[in-house]
């Protein structure tokens, strides 16, 4: 809370952009708006992330000149599964399953000369099934930082203090997803072992409190790899409202529009409805990738994004044949209260509200 995402008018990387992050700390200084700067990008974004100590000042420091709009800091947490007694996948066969052992076999495609960046919890890179290394020559393991080191959490330590390498040593999602692309050991075998890796952390250890990272520090490991020049970016994490012109979707945006693979999980928010992907995964041209395994809630979750703060609302009425939950059109919604003063309808309403969407409290009344 009062952490913001702070967009400029102009494109990243052009002489415009640089101006306008000059032009914005003149203009708040100038209106004495209290802030403290935590990052500041230009490379696929053109902006700021600021604490405000009063969200008070938001609205005047959003209506300063270089200002496009403001995004609420948003947490994301990396993409676990839900264990499940009737799940047993057959590891053994996995490569044959889905056609990567004639990739190896037959096309002779072992992933040599390509570039891949993982932005996740870190990477175990002293595991023997990945090379036991540290950019050392021969060495997988070339590129990549530390963004947050051990203690970091997005809501109970949110200032990160990086550690000298992104060593995973206390989570292994990082270094499971690295095994499954990479690994080249005497027990596993990845799926392009001739790869050459960047390993970006941005998550904490967890037991620090919600093991989650907050957007800035995701945006600066991605404007990383991107200044690594990686041939492909893999993000298996989620969480958060999905929008494509959510900051860390225009990042993935960009970086596709570089020529740059990205892959990213579309989160694990699937059991609350239709429409609750995540960015960055809804950046445009990204591979976005999913388990489906829901037949029974076709109800909608929408997003919704405020001046100050982001939720979701869940299991909204499913649209039907006379009344379709889709707009042709940007449709209004209001909030209206009864003839009783109260926002839960439980009395009549004294006015009409065709063509706008009606946000009813759930409350002391029955459907």
């Amino acid at each position: 809370p009062g952490s913001y995402l702070v967009e400029f008018h102009s494109d990243p990387a052009t002489p415009a952009s640089k101006l306008e992050h000059a032009q914005f700390l003149q203009h708040a200084a100038a209106a004495g708006i209290p802030m403290r700067v935590r990052n500041s990008f230009r490379r696929l974004f053109n902006g700021v992330a600021i604490d405000l100590p009063n969200t008070r000042h938001l609205s005047r420091l959003a209506a300063l000149p270089a200002v496009r709009r403001t995004w609420p800091m948003q947490m994301r947490h990396r993409s676990t599964a839900i264990p499940s007694s009737n799940v047993a996948p057959n590891l053994m066969f996995a490569h044959r399953h889905t056609g990567v052992d004639k990739a190896h076999s037959e096309l002779g495609l072992n992933g040599t000369g390509i570039k891949v960046g993982i932005i996740d919890t870190g990477v175990d890179y002293m595991h023997p099934d990945l090379g036991g290394c540290w950019k050392t020559p021969g060495c997988p393991f070339q590129y990549g930082s530390d963004f947050v080191g051990n203690g970091y959490d997005s809501a109970t330590a949110p200032f990160p203090q990086p550690g000298p390498d992104p060593r995973d040593t206390c989570d292994g999602h990082g270094t499971h997803v690295a095994g499954i692309i990479a690994a080249h050991g005497p027990s596993v075998r990845g799926v392009a072992p001739g790869v050459t890796l960047g390993v970006y952390r941005i998550f904490g250890c967890p037991g620090n409190g919600t093991g989650q990272a907050a957007d800035d520090v995701i945006l600066k490991a991605m404007e990383a790899a991107h200044a690594d020049r990686m041939d492909v970016i893999n993000m298996s994490f989620g969480g958060g409202s999905g929008w494509s012109e959510d900051p860390l979707s225009v990042a993935a945006s960009r970086l596709v529009q570089d020529g740059i693979v990205v892959v990213a999980s579309t989160g694990n928010d699937g059991a609350n409805g239709l429409y609750t992907s995540g960015s960055p995964g809804l950046g445009v041209g990204v591979i976005n990738v999913a388990s489906f395994d829901n037949w029974m809630i076709t109800s909608m979750s929408i997003d919704i994004v405020g001046a100050d703060r982001s939720f979701s609302i869940v299991h909204s009425s499913p649209g039907n044949s006379k009344y379709r939950f889709v707009f042709e059109a940007p449709t209004s919604v209001v909030a209206p209260v009864d003839s009783t003063g109260s926002a839960e309808a439980c009395a009549p309403f004294a006015g009409a509200f065709a063509g706008q969407i009606v946000l009813v409290k759930r409350g002391n009344c029955t459907f």
